[in-house]
């Protein structure tokens, strides 16, 4: 709990936000609860995939709406990123049925490439937000 603490006193939200979240998107018609809901952790998730992989929101969300998984979009990205091929060529196979394996296979890609973190143009500074 203390940990949160810290972590809303740096984001400046107040320290039940988490409830006061919880109240607004749970509760039953009271008039509780924060005045506007947070961004949900899959736009979260997308948005760090946009920037590190240097792709646009839409492109990312054109294959959410046609519901792939953030996991797929994710390995299909990485994978593309890795191979300097279109992570929309690797999401089409999938759309055709083949399992991540035979993606692997067919484009002859050793599977620990499919794990393996892409290092990203971009820099970041590793230092921690909390102290």
């Amino acid at each position: 709990e203390e940990d949160w603490s810290r972590v809303a006193g740096i984001l400046g939200l107040p320290p039940n936000a988490h409830g006061m979240q919880m109240a607004l998107t749970h509760g039953k018609g009271k008039k509780v609860g924060l005045k506007r809901k947070f961004a949900s952790e899959g736009y979260i998730f997308l948005s760090f995939i946009s920037d590190y992989y240097r792709i646009e929101m839409d492109r990312l969300w054109f294959y959410i709406e046609k519901k792939f998984t953030l996991n797929d979009i994710l390995l299909a990205v990485n994978l593309g990123a890795h191979q300097r091929i279109s992570f929309e060529l690797l999401l089409r196979d999938r759309e055709r049925g083949l399992d991540w394996s035979m993606i692997l296979k067919q484009r002859n890609i050793r599977e620990e490439k499919l794990f393996l973190p892409f290092k990203s143009e971009k820099k970041y500074k590793n230092k921690p937000a909390i102290k």
